[in-house]
């Protein structure tokens, strides 16, 4: 812990008699020579040895630390400084100090030295521990140190916190570990937890390490680990260090309840509740239901955790039930022809297909009513048939559009935007899976725009995703990419983790990416080929033009001021055989400079710029230039941010409509537009704070 404290952990030696609890069995400790009497509650625990380090520690040998009897150590990662500025700051030591550890076969937690007034300050603390600690794996959990500072001249930041406020921000930090998949817990002092927080509260849902530095501890809450010496002597480590004693209570000896003992079988999973005495589930054990949805007979397992060791096995029955009166409920009820058969998933209420009930389906090809028989197996029986329709066949605008004028796009953030536009997509495609899909980091704009043509070439959507959206993502592409499809991640290993490129073991996967944007930029138009097309040029450091060339099916070039030389051998390299022809400079000259349009023109044949006042008039050009007149859509996208209409070209492009950009106080030239093509229908990409309906019917000449 952090030497500042002494002062307070003396105070609390000194005060701890008044509330002392009944002891148990004793231990003699030979890191500080004296003999330590455990809370009677422990008096049948297994008591560990363990010792928590920071960088004040040094240099450790942690061989010698294992051999010496240490079977845990609690690292610490960083912290947050005690001044009003409050810096963040990691351990010098706590990479070394894990690994070795580890390596020595000692079990590892780690904790965080907190100083948060608020809850948003300790989710940012909680952040800042979680990216210290990375891809580690770790055996304890993840505590949070919250203490007063003992320092008359600085006392910290915390002082003059409430009770109440202080308790909502270990509960924030903790809250934060826990969503991460860690075990959560809390460390302090005696006179901390009881008058600086709630103790009681935070003990209920998370691990509690107590620190007293007395022969007992009185702490009166649940706790599993008491720091009693910060004086111990270990070899391995010069100085002085922390010392603890761990809890283990075997749970194999506690009366357990279940809440029923006999349930009917209805498919679903059976989980009686489970009670034993004052005990919490998931911080004193973990349930494990086995058996527990075929009829006969279930368990469920008890395992010890934090303070309790062992396991507990208790019996229940599960009754056979019948098929007969299950709803049944189709993935679709009509789909469009394409040829090839359509088998619609079925779910029937409660049961899982293979284990439950079998599936047959007829006249399922070609145009007019298939039928799906559903046949009970297993723990049922009897027959239920029901039908679907296949219609004539509909995509594009017609697709999407349907009986409607009018689509908004949006999700709660920019990755299930992303997702919505895919789902868009496969309407508008007339497909249920894709072929390819590409990847691109949802945390900045350049390679998802880059992007946008392989997307067109590849009739694919375009994914965001970063850090803590990848589950989502990849459950997206697992149930919406064809068996043999392609995923195309853009972007290095910064932008796009390697673990996700990883973790798609069954698909081929193609990453397409460089050290700059734009590398990148040259390898996805490499993959896409640009071979008799038109090449658009944009800046690569403003969304704006690229996201309304998103949909006109061009390869993009993202520059800086002027052309680099990996840049230039690609188009001369293009240009010479004939490939490229022209090129479309997107934006005024402060997009793309005049000394960018003497170097295209020294390459291509035709050199054109395409740009207008603002960001609003240049994507009326982009639209003027590249759409058919005659398709009557366009579609809406927010122009002073990028992520609603991040990937939206490639729907857009699905039903030939240009990205008119708006704001709120921009929307003469997408009104000009609509009205120069009597535009009918429209799609909106984002939601309706940035594009509100109002505004879309006054673009659209109150036609909708």
């Amino acid at each position: 812990m952090n030497r500042k404290v002494l002062a307070l952990l003396v105070l609390f030696v000194l005060t701890a008699g008044s509330l002392v609890q009944a002891c148990g069995a004793s231990t003699d400790s030979k890191y500080t020579g004296a003999t330590y009497e455990h809370n009677k509650k422990f008096e049948n625990a297994d008591v560990i040895n363990g010792i928590d380090v920071s960088q004040y520690q040094n240099e450790i040998d942690w061989n010698k630390v294992k051999d010496d009897g240490v079977e845990f150590a609690v690292i610490r990662v960083g912290g947050r400084g005690y001044s009003e500025m409050g810096r963040m700051y990691f351990d010098d030591y706590y990479k070394k100090n894990i690994e070795g550890a580890k390596k020595a076969g000692i079990d590892v937690g780690v904790y965080y030295f907190s100083q948060a007034k608020t809850e948003a300050e300790a989710v940012e603390e909680a952040e800042h521990c979680l990216s210290l600690l990375g891809d580690y794996e770790i055996d304890m959990p993840v505590y949070m140190d919250y203490e007063h500072a003992s320092d008359l001249l600085n006392p910290g930041r915390i002082k003059n916190l409430t009770k109440e406020q202080r308790t909502k921000n270990v509960m924030a930090f903790c809250e934060r570990i826990k969503e991460s998949g860690y075990e959560a817990g809390f460390y302090s002092n005696l006179l901390f937890l009881r008058n600086s927080v709630d103790g009681k509260t935070i003990g209920e849902k998370y691990h509690v390490w107590a620190a007293q530095y007395n022969n007992k501890c009185s702490y009166e809450n649940d706790y599993g680990i008491w720091q009693y010496s910060s004086k111990g002597k270990v070899n391995g480590i010069n100085g002085i260090v922390d010392c603890n004693f761990q809890y283990k209570l075997d749970i194999s000896g506690f009366d357990v309840q279940l809440s029923f003992l006999s349930s009917v079988y209805d498919g679903e999973e059976k989980k009686p509740e489970v009670t034993i005495s004052d005990l919490k589930e998931n911080v004193d054990f973990t349930l494990e239901y086995k058996n527990n949805i075929n009829a006969g007979e279930a368990r469920v397992a008890i395992t010890g955790k934090g303070l309790y060791k062992g396991r507990k096995e208790i019996p229940f029955d599960i009754e056979a039930a019948d098929i007969k009166d299950r709803n049944v409920t189709l993935s679709y009820s009509e789909i469009e022809y394409d040829g090839n058969a359509k088998e619609p998933e079925v779910s029937v209420e409660g049961l899982a297909l293979g284990r439950d009930f079998n599936v047959t389906y007829s006249d399922n090809v070609r145009v007019g009513t298939a039928a799906v028989t559903i046949t009970g197996t297993g723990n049922y029986k009897g027959v239920i048939i029901t039908n679907f329709v296949i219609k004539d066949t509909k995509t594009g605008a017609e697709a999407l559009f349907k009986d409607s004028n009018k689509v908004r796009i949006y999700g709660s953030d920019r990755y299930e935007t992303a997702i919505n536009a895919a789902e868009a997509l496969k309407i508008s495609l007339g497909r249920n899976k894709f072929d390819s899909v590409i990847i691109a980091c949802g945390d900045d704009y350049a390679d998802a725009l880059s992007g946008s043509y392989l997307a067109s070439v590849k009739k694919a959507p375009v994914l965001l995703v970063n850090r803590y959206n990848e589950l989502r993502v990849k459950n997206y592409i697992e149930g919406n990419l064809e068996n043999d499809g392609t995923i195309y991640i853009l972007g290095g290993e910064g932008a796009v983790s390697k673990g996700f490129e990883d973790s798609f073991l069954e698909y081929k996967t193609i990453r397409l990416g460089g050290s700059t944007r734009f590398e990148t930029n040259i390898a996805i138009l490499e993959e896409a080929g640009v071979k008799g097309k038109d090449l658009l040029v944009c800046s690569a450091f403003d969304y704006a033009d690229s996201l309304s060339s998103s949909s006109a099916g061009r390869p993009i070039l993202l520059i800086d001021e002027n052309l680099n030389d990996i840049q230039e051998a690609y188009l001369k390299g293009a240009a010479g055989d004939s490939s490229l022809e022209k090129c479309y400079l997107i934006g005024g000259e402060g997009a793309v400079s005049k000394t960018a349009e003497q170097e295209f023109k020294g390459i291509f044949k035709s050199v054109e710029r395409l740009g207008g006042q603002n960001r609003f008039e240049t994507s009326l050009a982009i639209a003027n230039e590249f759409f058919d007149r005659e398709s009557k859509v366009v579609t809406l996208a927010y122009g002073y941010d990028y992520p609603d209409g991040l990937t939206g070209g490639a729907v857009a492009e699905s039903v030939n409509s240009p990205v008119l950009l708006v704001s709120e106080k921009n929307i003469y030239y997408a009104k000009k537009y609509v009205r120069s093509i009597s535009a009918d229908r429209v799609v909106v990409m984002g939601g309706h704070i940035l594009v509100p309906d109002e505004q879309v019917y006054e673009i659209m000449n109150h036609t909708l």
